[in-house]
């Protein structure tokens, strides 16, 4: 196999799916997994209104649950992991500030709870309500709500198994 000289190789043009070509001695436009730009120095990946966006989704999703469920804003602040800093708890609830990867895991574990409770209530937001307020000898003989309301990831984490118990999965 023969080598090209140098000169030809910069003059060819590779030709890809989307039609256009580049020569190796261009530089190709650098995309990320969703086809944006990738971050330059000086530049974001998204603009900030996209990232609200994207932020809030997680942020609507669990509001939805405690609006289900009617738990109110200093609640829902210990359920995400804030009882001890109320503003920055209210800053991710309205969606201006972001909570981190502790927040999501928070949020998913709730969703899998309200889940689990749709289906094992067939749907009845009053049933759902009244287990999270009725006392569990599996949680210390605490209200599963009291109980996930105390701050820690670990009691939401209980709630769920003792969901999926309930459920028999």
């Amino acid at each position: 196999m023969a080598l090209k000289p140098e000169s030809s190789v910069t003059s060819e043009r590779v030709s890809f799916q989307n039609g256009r070509g580049y020569s190796p001695s261009q530089s190709m436009p650098a995309r990320g997994l969703s086809g944006s730009a990738l971050p330059t120095p000086t530049g974001l990946v998204r603009p900030p209104s996209e990232n609200q966006a994207v932020r809030r989704g997680v942020i609507t999703g669990f509001i939805k649950v405690c609006e289900r469920w009617q738990i109110g804003t200093a609640k829902q602040i210990a359920l995400l992991g804030y009882a001890e800093d109320e503003f920055a708890g209210a800053q991710i609830l309205s969606g201006r500030l972001r909570g981190g990867q502790d927040v999501k895991d928070r949020v998913g574990y709730l969703v899998a709870i309200a889940v689990g409770l749709r289906a094992l209530f067939n749907n009845s937001t009053s049933s759902e309500r009244r287990w999270l307020d009725t006392a569990q000898e599996r949680l210390g003989g605490k209200a599963p709500l009291d109980y996930m309301t105390e701050g820690r990831m670990i009691n939401i984490m209980h709630v769920r198994e003792l969901v999926d118990r309930e459920r028999a999965l």
